[in-house]
């Protein structure tokens, strides 16, 4: 079986959904999605693999997924045919965006995280600096463009009234003189 527990709602390993790897190579034996339950992650043909890609093209231990600080990176782990994110060759630990496509071999996967920051590994020189909240910050409400002064019984003041009669007043003179 090329990724263990594919299919919706299952994938490998147990706990939070990190996200899922959705297939965009349409051939027998590579299924449409698998889960990411945890990283690193090794993706191969090899039974040492975590996720198990069956195709000629790819290396026994091909790529290594992981994520760290909330970033997620894809390393070739030295294969044959080489590793790719969104056509550019993987050297070294490349950064992945969501949506991002993953080219190992013949096979092609697109990268759909559900991660939260917390869930990936932090690295240690960072952690002292990071000053991230956990839940994404509330915004407040946009304050109006124009906001009119109201009476204690909830109408709009003389004020606003003076205002606005000013305002239409000023629109239908000018509509008269150069309206016609």
């Amino acid at each position: 079986m090329p990724f263990p527990g594919s299919g919706p709602g299952t994938g490998s390993g147990t706990g939070t959904l990190l996200g899922v790897l959705v297939s965009r190579t349409a051939r027998p034996g590579v299924p449409e999605r698998s889960s990411i339950r945890r990283v690193p992650l090794i993706l191969g043909h090899g039974a040492g693999s975590d996720l198990r890609l069956e195709a000629p093209s790819v290396s026994g231990t091909h790529a290594e997924i992981s994520l760290r600080s909330g970033v997620w990176f894809l390393r070739d782990l030295g294969s044959t045919t080489g590793s790719w994110v969104d056509g550019e060759r993987v050297e070294g630990l490349v950064p992945m965006a969501p949506g991002s496509t993953l080219r190992l071999g013949e096979i092609e996967l697109v990268l759909v995280p559900h991660d939260r920051w917390e869930h990936s590994d932090v690295i240690p020189e960072l952690a002292a600096d990071m000053h991230v909240p956990r839940e994404a910050p509330r915004r407040a409400a946009p304050q109006p463009m124009l906001a009119l002064e109201h009476t204690a019984a909830g109408g709009p003041s003389r004020a606003t009234w003076a205002v606005v009669t000013t305002i239409a007043v000023l629109a239908i003179v000018a509509f008269l003189i150069w309206g016609r």
